[in-house]
């Protein structure tokens, strides 16, 4: 009688294990496939029990957490690899696309050096390339633009930026600058000493150059006298390191100052994505930072929004005059034209650090109720009950900010929903994140 054959899982002999994040996805359910078919064993991370039950049913091992659990990297004991395949496909103003994929990539990638894995892929997508602008014969290669168009997009191209360090090397200031503009740099190591300019110097015409607020610079120097430490942070650096260097702190600082820098960023991106465009300035109008789409718009009335530039005098001498907001509560505001252009400031708050922020409005847009309002039809009121809605709001929380009964948010939405020509909640939002959004 012939000898009974086993099951292929009790035979299968693997020489990889890859832990695979998005395994219950379309593409990490067919990557399960291929590796399964290909002799190889797969542990896919599921964050739910259907989830759970679609790996599961592919012959593949399952483990339960998230992208961002402090153990993650427990979960991956034993893999050789790692297939990154994980991502929030919303492309919403919201800000958890962004957090789960640029984060979420970053946490992966920590975690997978902390469990030994080999070799990591990361999955990315073309829509990191898409910025409201026609594209024409691109591949791979062409360079990430600044401010990709929304959540999703960010937050793919924020996660572009973990997969690995490209070094750039220049021997001069001057190159420095230059090659820093083309290249867009997340961090920079810069020597204090250097023919021509000295580091100090470069240091100082990088931070105040539009679009490299964040960048952390950390100077490296033979010297550790008192002196050159105080005139590196003077010029702008976040840390300092002697010669000899240590690699291992080096790298140690670069990846804390990285992560901070990603978490300025983040924030601001989050902003601009509800169309909170902002300014932070002190008392002089000094522009201490502004939102990437606040940096537009004020550039359209001939603002630069560099560190080291000045607010108008006739906007700084609204703000002496205008310490705090009215008697009731609201934002005092300030019109200001040029260039055939109307930009509304609200002043929103005194900082504690002595930092005025103020949120831009485009006249030419509307308020983003008035943009809603005109869009679709509605009343001032449907159009702030609607705005709130496509923040994600429910409708108590909704009557809780806009000091009105749910009766009357849900007599709202009722007209919010004929006048749309909707039924859902989840479509009214849609329709009005279009209007917020475009151009």
């Amino acid at each position: 009688m012939p000898k009974k054959a086993h099951s292929p899982e009790r035979i299968r002999v693997t020489e990889r294990h890859i832990f695979l994040t998005g395994a219950s996805g379309y593409l990490g359910r067919n990557l399960i496939r291929h590796f399964t078919n290909a002799g190889h064993q797969v542990t896919g991370l599921a964050r739910s029990d259907q989830s759970a039950e679609l790996i599961a049913g592919l012959e593949a091992n399952v483990v339960r957490g998230d992208l961002l659990r402090d153990d993650l990297s427990s979960l991956m004991v034993g893999a050789t690899e790692l297939v990154h395949a994980a991502a929030n496909l919303d492309h919403g103003p919201g800000r958890d696309a962004y957090e789960e994929n640029a984060r979420g990539t970053e946490a992966v990638i920590a975690a997978a050096s902390d469990a030994g894995i080999r070799r990591l892929v990361h999955i990315s997508s073309d829509s990191v390339l898409q910025d409201g602008r026609p594209l024409r014969n691109v591949d791979e290669y062409h360079p990430v633009p600044g401010r990709p168009a929304g959540a999703y997009s960010a937050g793919k191209a924020e996660a572009e930026r973990f997969k690995g360090l490209k070094v750039h090397a220049s021997n001069s200031g001057r190159n420095a600058i230059s090659m820093a503009s083309s290249a867009a740099p997340d961090i920079v190591l810069m020597d204090a000493m250097m023919p021509g300019m000295d580091g100090f110097d470069t240091c100082k015409i990088l931070k105040a150059a539009r679009g490299f607020e964040d960048l952390p610079i950390i100077f490296m120097t033979g010297y550790n006298e008192n002196e050159h430490v105080v005139k590196a942070l003077a010029a702008g650096g976040v840390d300092f390191v002697s010669k000899p260097i240590r690699l291992d702190q080096l790298f140690a600082r670069m990846r804390v100052h990285l992560s901070n820098a990603r978490r300025a960023r983040s924030a601001r991106y989050a902003l601009d994505s509800t169309g909170r465009w902002m300014v932070a300035c002190d008392a002089n109008g000094l522009i201490a930072w502004s939102t990437p789409q606040a940096s537009d718009l004020l550039m359209k009335v001939g603002i630069r929004s560099d560190n080291n530039s000045y607010l108008p005098l006739d906007i700084l001498s609204w703000l002496s005059e205008s310490p705090m907001s009215d008697l009731g509560g609201n934002a005092k505001v300030f019109h200001y034209s040029r260039l055939g252009y109307d930009i509304e400031f609200r002043r929103l708050s005194d900082c504690r650090n002595d930092e005025i922020l103020l949120r831009l409005i485009d006249r030419h847009r509307g308020a983003d109720e008035e943009q809603l309002a005109h869009a679709f039809g509605l009343t001032l009121r449907e159009a702030e009950v609607l705005l709130w809605v496509a923040h994600g709001k429910s409708n108590k929380e909704i009557a809780d900010i806009l000091e009105m009964s749910p009766r009357t948010v849900n007599k709202h939405m009722e007209q919010i929903f004929n006048k749309l020509a909707v039924e859902k909640r989840t479509s009214a939002a849609t329709l009005a994140v279009r209007v917020l959004w475009r151009e």
